[in-house]
């Protein structure tokens, strides 16, 4: 099987992974552990460019778990102020993802801000990333119009992006992890074996 054609198989797989279990409590901390094992991968091999990405897009993805799932700002609970509540959940979704977005188009900048290794350099990889989020970034802000036609002008017959919401996000989580497995797959195929070391 090519590699290219076991990627779109895995993003198939983890989109409907994803859906079915349909609870983002158990969701996030696999995904979460996936971008985890893409940092550790990163290490491991040295590759700094791996790393950094990994380890931004864990960042991004940990504390909007940290925000949402940990309860700093409730999702779960009914409120009666629909209109600022529903503002606060989209808008602080649309801010991480529009940070998210930036972060990713200068990720290079952002590397050698952070370390003086010459490694760093621009990868395939760079250019799927941010366009994730801008996605992800267009679906908040549709949710955000949406919330707002619904709870203050009382359009109630529109749901279309709340009713899809989550599997929207999982899909864009799929594509994600789909992104990573060929990055980590790539680097594989493309790093020399390495001779073992003599203490």
């Amino acid at each position: 099987m090519k590699v290219s054609h076991l990627i779109v198989l895995s993003i198939f797989a983890l989109a409907f992974f994803y859906i079915q279990i349909w609870n983002h409590e158990v969701v996030a901390p696999i995904f979460l552990t996936l971008l985890c094992s893409s940092v550790m991968y990163g290490m491991y091999s040295r590759d700094i460019n791996i790393t950094h990405i990994s380890l931004i897009l864990l960042f991004i993805h940990a504390l909007e778990y940290v925000i949402f799932v940990m309860g700093i700002i409730d999702i779960l609970t009914p409120v009666e102020d629909q209109l600022i509540h529903g503002t606060l959940v989209f808008g602080v979704q649309l801010i991480i993802s529009l940070c998210a977005f930036f972060i990713l188009v200068f990720r290079v900048q952002v590397s050698r801000f952070l370390s003086n290794s010459k490694n760093i350099k621009l990868t395939y990889f760079d250019g799927i990333f941010h366009w994730l989020f801008l996605l992800l970034s267009v679906i908040n802000l549709l949710a955000l119009i949406e919330n707002i036609l619904w709870s203050y002008f009382g359009l109630k017959s529109i749901t279309f992006i709340y009713d899809s919401f989550e599997p929207l996000n999982y899909i864009i989580w799929s594509l994600t992890c789909g992104a990573i497995l060929a990055m980590i797959i790539i680097s594989v195929k493309s790093s020399p074996p390495q001779e073992p070391e003599i203490s």
